[in-house]
Parts: C-alpha cells; structure tokens; sequence
C-alpha cells in the first residue's frame, strides 16, 4: 500500500508541474505538444511501414492502402517536426470542426422535443447558437482555439494533480484494502 500512494503522490504532483507549466507558458506547452505528437507519427509511420514490409513477405498481396497510410503519417510527422505552426494551427481546426459538428448535432436533435415551448428548450437552442458562432470564430482564428486547448489541458492536470495528491495523503483512512 505504501507503494501505491508513493506512486499516486509523485503522479499527483507531475501533473500539478504539468498543470502549472500548462498554465503559466501555453505557447510553449503547446509546441511541446505538436513536438511530441510528431515524433509519435514518426515513429508509428516507420513502424507501419516495416509491418507492410514484412508482411509484403508473407503474402503475395499485401495492402497498399497500408503503405499509402504509413507514408502519409511519417509525412505528417515530418511536416509537423519542421513547422510547428502548422500543427497548432491544425490542433485548432481540429476543435473547431469538433464543436461545429456537435452543435449542428444538437441542432438536429432538438426537432425530436416534444415540448418546444418550455424553458429547457430554448435555454439548449440558445447554447447551441452560441456554441455554432464560437465554433465559426474558432475557424476564423484556430490558434486562439488551440490556445484554449492547451488551457483547458493545464487546468485539467493541476485539478487531477492536486485531486491524486489528496487521494494519496488519505488514501489509508479513505480506503479499504482487503
């Protein structure tokens, strides 16, 4: 058990770093993000790429569809490793396709209300405009978009951080371990 909460308390206490750095530097974090997704389809783009090669041996057949997705992916890994702009720019198109999508979603679904006169409803309909329009202006400047991301992921790892902290200080009087 002692382990455990060692391991919960150093866990706690990375993410309130993270949490912090997140926080206090979000350019940098967030460069630091597109860096370490690039080096990731870097190396998952190599790796598909041997697994098409050797599975080229195997069968007399093998998907090109595989290989096509390899290249692209060690290309985006590249492209992102040498223009990181890029990728926060990319980061910010992401979440703003995110919430417009949702929004349309919900959109659609509020035709299935059976009661459209109550305050629910319009308080729902009112939300999701607003949440369409922010997702416009996300389009027109996703690196703002991509900011509020590495925020949101700062705030999340300070709350998570200090969340395990207390866990770990009381685990032994909050938990049972039989």
């Amino acid at each position: 058990m002692k382990k455990i909460t060692t391991f919960t308390l150093i866990t706690g206490i990375i993410f309130i770093a993270f949490g912090i750095f997140f926080l206090v530097k979000p350019e940098i974090a967030l460069k630091s993000m597109v860096l370490i997704a690039a080096a990731l389809a870097v190396i998952k783009g190599i790796f598909d790429i041997f697994n098409y090669l050797f599975s080229r041996k195997k069968s007399n057949k093998p998907e090109t569809s595989s290989l096509i997705s390899s290249l692209f992916i060690l290309a985006l890994g590249i492209l992102l490793f040498f223009n990181t702009d890029f990728g926060i720019l990319f980061t910010g198109f992401l979440f703003a396709l995110w919430f417009a999508i949702e929004s349309i979603m919900t959109l659609i679904t509020l035709k299935y209300f059976r009661v459209k006169s109550s305050p629910a409803f319009y308080i729902i309909l009112a939300f999701t405009i607003i949440a369409l329009a922010l997702s416009v202006l996300m389009f027109i400047r996703p690196f703002y978009s991509a900011m509020s991301f590495t925020i949101l992921t700062g705030a999340y790892f300070l709350i998570q951080g200090i969340v395990l902290t207390i866990i770990s200080i009381n685990v032994r009087s909050w938990f049972s371990f039989k």
